[in-house]
């Protein structure tokens, strides 16, 4: 499916929890390693096209919805971590997490009618990309609040979620959930669709990145 010629059929692509779990982080190594033939050399050269369709795909129009874990699938890809806005880095263990909104009249983020909410899930840090901050962040929730912490990060304010262009495509990363009771949200799902809409290009909205406000 990640063939230049059937992403084309395609106006977006999900990609819904599929972390690698090798030790190169890369997804598309993992799978055509376990269920191939080829040599090595061939393996890391298929594996890098397809990488590379799925960034051309975007940068040429194509939406992108990342989910959660999905984050991790080419965790150790430069210009993923560009695309998608950052690399996982680790997570504490799960706990009760209060998750703010950046912007209550955001069109994606007015699906949360409090600006707030308590949610039960991983608390995701990031790296790479992520340092720059080049999207429209969407939520956040306070590092300090968050237990068992590898290190205090320099900004509590910590972003779960967020949107951006890359090329001509629209990308939406969103970190919650890990569990299936959060999707008992209803708040939560609405803000997923509105996500996906814009991701599709049906939902017009600030999309500047937050690195030039």
């Amino acid at each position: 499916m990640f063939q230049a010629d059937e992403l084309s059929n395609f106006d977006a692509v999900i990609l819904n929890n599929n972390c690698s779990i090798g030790p190169k982080r890369d997804l598309f190594y993992d799978v055509i390693k376990a269920d191939s033939t080829l040599s090595e050399d061939e393996v890391i050269k298929k594996a890098a096209k397809l990488e590379l369709n799925l960034l051309e795909f975007i940068k040429n129009g194509g939406g992108l919805a990342v989910v959660h874990g999905a984050i991790v699938m080419q965790n150790n890809s430069e210009e993923v971590s560009n695309m998608i806005g950052g690399s996982f880095d680790y997570h504490p263990r799960q706990q009760s997490i209060e998750v703010k909104v950046v912007d209550e009249t955001h069109p994606i983020s007015s699906a949360f009618k409090h600006g707030i909410f308590k949610h039960y899930d991983e608390p995701y840090f990031f790296k790479n990309a992520y340092a720059n901050k080049n999207f429209r962040p969407l939520l956040y929730m306070s590092s300090e609040k968050i237990m068992e912490k590898r290190h205090q990060p320099k900004d509590d304010k910590s972003y779960i979620s967020w949107i951006k262009k890359y090329g001509k495509g629209r990308v939406f990363y969103v970190s919650p959930s890990h569990n299936a009771q959060s999707y008992e949200n209803k708040e939560l799902l609405q803000f997923y669709l509105n996500g996906i809409q814009y991701v599709l290009g049906d939902l017009v909205c600030d999309d500047s990145p937050l690195s030039s406000s």
